[in-house]
């Protein structure tokens, strides 16, 4: 308390000392669907849910829960001992400890693990008995088999089964990999299931208004595209009540709404089973990627090309790799070329501020001034870099921007100070180019942006926050 003055909790009643207090605590334990924006009150957000994809409770057999009941009982565990498969991948509970004592508590060797596995078979052998292991390896082995949690791993092997060509083919077409994986639905079950993700997944679609009433986008609940797949998932009835696609109303089905997929562009065109420096969301030619009679790609389309052109062409004339299948072709609400996402850090961050903006003003330098000039001109940009005062927000850079690894980081950090430290060296028109590129390259990396729609209009004029 401060003179007086109670900071309540309107969720829980809890009494906090502080406004910084309150609002700490009401992040950590009361979290806010979408962060509030500097200078805005966090609880004075609007929120208006999805009327149908409401994420109503229900059992495994879909019927509807009543409000608030709590959660089925989980089985109770087996009494110490009682059950077989307690101990697994050990036979017993003696074998278990045995592993324990030697593996884990005296780190023995495996010299000395073999001596007394061989003790121990000396001790039962003239009951007819035997150990369960011959050597320290066996051993190893069952201790390998050991599972973390409920959802066991399982390891393929995989390796190319296509023509070699002539002479040495590359070596990972005659290697064998391994793949280890989990059953996603049973991994599904199990998240759904531990209490550690309550109140930290968003089940429905929302749309969030602020005090005055304009939409905030943050979350990607929050977004029209979730809103939009939602009412289309709501066309069939029987997914009313639901929070995601699926044949029946059991809430832990994996056939989640589609998410955006981020990723680098040559990742994204492997999943798109696009052909390198074509754009995996439209069709335009890589040498002419403005064009304005570039039409965008669709699951659909692609397939009916596959189905009319051969390989080569559809590699040459459309971009296409008739060798890869999208890993969500046949998923039921996924286009995998929707799917894919800007990629915020390696092609805005640093994309367009370092590989763009800087590299231009560097060959606009060589090309206006000569290469001994520009390189000098460099030196000193780097130099005022490097001269920054400490100041909270800003961060120093003791060697100028020219270091070998830029992070993301780096580039946010560059952008703040990067107009003024090329003072002086850059015509008129240039520097009012990079004033205006250089803020909106970093208002693309805040967490929530803010329209002026009210929650009844349907059209809105963005600003960010």
């Amino acid at each position: 308390m401060v003179h007086g003055i109670s900071y309540t909790c309107p969720e829980c009643q809890k009494e906090c000392g502080s406004p910084s207090g309150l609002t700490r605590h009401r992040r950590a334990k009361h979290r806010q669907f979408t962060p509030a924006p500097e200078g805005e009150d966090e609880n004075s957000f609007q929120r208006r849910f999805h009327p149908t994809l409401n994420a109503l409770p229900c059992d495994a057999a879909g019927q509807y829960l009543p409000p608030f009941a709590p959660p089925a009982p989980l089985p109770a565990p087996p009494a110490d001992g009682q059950d077989p498969a307690a101990w697994a991948p050990f036979g017993s509970r003696l074998e278990f400890d045995f592993a324990q004592y030697h593996f884990v508590e005296l780190q023995t060797s495996e010299r000395y693990i073999n001596t007394a596995l061989d003790l121990w078979a000396a001790s039962v052998m003239k009951s007819g008995d035997t150990v369960p292991w011959k050597n320290a390896a066996e051993l190893y082995a069952t201790i390998d088999e050991i599972q973390q949690g409920h959802m066991p791993w399982k390891t393929y092997e995989m390796r190319y089964t296509g023509p070699l060509p002539a002479g040495t083919p590359p070596k990972w077409m005659t290697q064998t990999y391994e793949v280890c994986t989990r059953n996603l639905r049973d991994l599904l079950h199990h998240q759904l299931e531990s209490n550690s993700f309550k109140d930290h997944v968003d089940m429905i679609p929302y749309q969030q208004f602020n005090h005055d009433g304009h939409r905030v986008w943050s979350n990607l609940m929050s977004g029209d595209w979730a809103w939009k797949q939602a009412d289309l998932i709501a066309t069939n009835e029987d997914n009313h009540g639901c929070t995601r696609h699926r044949t029946s109303r059991i809430s832990s089905s994996l056939h989640f709404l589609q998410f955006p997929k981020l990723a680098k562009n040559i990742e994204q065109v492997w999943l798109a089973a696009v052909v390198q420096n074509w754009c995996p969301k439209c069709d335009a030619r890589p040498d002419h990627l403005d064009t304005d009679s570039a039409r965008l790609r669709t699951r659909t389309k692609t397939e009916a090309l596959i189905e009319c052109f051969d390989p080569g062409i559809l590699w040459d004339d459309y971009g296409v790799r008739a060798d890869i299948v999208p890993f969500t072709n046949d998923f039921p609400r996924a286009d995998i070329h929707e799917l894919l996402s800007a990629d915020l850090l390696h092609q805005v961050i640093k994309g367009t501020f370092k590989d763009h903006l800087v590299s231009w003003v560097n060959e606009y330098l060589h090309l206006e001034h000569g290469e001994k000039r520009a390189l000098e001109i460099i030196q000193d940009i780097d130099r005022r870099l490097s001269a920054v005062p400490e100041f909270p927000g800003l961060r120093r850079f003791p060697d100028g921007r020219d270091f070998n690894q830029w992070t993301g980081d780096d580039s946010k950090a560059l952008m703040k100070i990067y107009l003024a430290a090329i003072a002086g060296y850059l015509p008129s028109n240039m520097r009012q180019r990079l004033n205006d590129a250089i803020p909106r390259a970093s208002r693309l990396w805040r967490h929530t942006f803010t329209s002026h729609a009210s929650p009844t209009s349907s059209g809105a004029s963005y600003t960010r926050n």
